[in-house]
This record gives C-alpha cells, structure tokens and sequence, in this order.
C-alpha cells in the first residue's frame, strides 16, 4: 500500500524526481564528494 502511494508521488512529481536525479549523477562526479551526502544521494537515486 505505502508503495503504491509512493509511486504516486513519484509519478506525480516526475520532473522532479528527474532533477534530483541528475543532482545526484553531479555531486557524483564531483572530485571530493562528502561521504554522507553521497550515500544520501545514492540511496534516492536508488529509491527512484
């Protein structure tokens, strides 16, 4: 049920979900990425 409805959200905020994406991919690539803020990317873009 809570993923159906996170689905939604996902759906509905498709742009979005994009855009962080594509955050993520960049502080990815970066040369010194903190470490917390790299697993905290990875898990979101893991969870879209």
């Amino acid at each position: 049920m809570s993923s159906f409805f996170f689905k939604k959200i996902i759906n509905y905020n498709l742009p979005i979900a994009l855009n962080i994406k594509v955050l993520a991919i960049r502080f990815m690539l970066l040369p010194t990425p903190k470490d917390r803020e790299l697993n905290i990317l990875a898990k979101i873009v893991v969870i879209i």
